[in-house]
């Protein structure tokens, strides 16, 4: 039977100290579906998967992404996602951190 992760979960894994268990279920068995290929391939041809072999790459986290956008778009800028994926490479990223009233250069 299917149910739902929730945080009681994450706070029971977390008191224990389950940190692979948690790596695991947070990324490529919840939304990273690259992750998830790679190691649905790994367990067909190998029978195991290593945690250390599956790709680990921010841009396809879609929860995560989702819930840095829902804070971009109050003008609040985390740490969930580094600031160099955030913007295009090469802009200068002061430029998105000015308030409405900084005068512009």
């Amino acid at each position: 039977m299917w149910r739902y992760w929730s945080d009681t979960d994450n706070f029971a894994f977390t008191s224990i100290g389950a940190d692979y268990a948690l790596q695991e279920f947070l990324s490529p068995r919840a939304d990273d579906m690259v992750a998830k290929a790679k190691m649905t391939q790994d367990i067909t041809t190998q029978g195991y998967c290593s945690l250390k072999d599956i790709p680990y790459d921010i841009e396809n986290k879609r929860a995560l992404n989702t819930v840095n956008v829902y804070f971009l778009g109050a003008e609040l800028i985390t740490d969930l996602v580094p600031l160099d994926k955030l913007f295009n490479k090469g802009k200068d990223i002061k430029q998105y951190n000015r308030t409405k009233y900084e005068k512009t250069e």
